[in-house]
């Protein structure tokens, strides 16, 4: 049976860190061209999109560590859609 590629952490820390800063981007610019009307709650759901975001980006990077390139590309175009409809989302229902 054929032995798979070492999980290295660092590199994975290094996925999770690239996630958080394009979630930092995405929600900063959020906030600064939309008046956010509870800030509070509006904190509380970046939180919330950051550990999954960190999640994602650590699951992305076993799989392309581990040699399932395929799948870790397909899983990224799905986050990154998904991410993509949440700004157009938001974007449509600001007044």
């Amino acid at each position: 049976m054929e032995e798979l590629p070492e999980f290295r952490w660092r590199l994975a820390a290094a996925h999770a860190v690239l996630a958080l800063m394009l979630i930092a981007v995405v929600t900063g610019a959020l906030a600064l061209t939309y008046d956010v009307a509870d800030p509070n709650r509006f904190g509380e759901g970046v939180g919330r999109l950051s550990v999954f975001g960190v999640l994602c980006a650590l699951g992305v990077s076993w799989l392309f560590q581990t040699g399932r390139r395929r799948i870790a590309a397909i899983v990224v175009g799905l986050l990154l859609m998904l991410l993509v409809i949440l700004v157009v989302t938001v974007a449509a229902l600001a007044p």
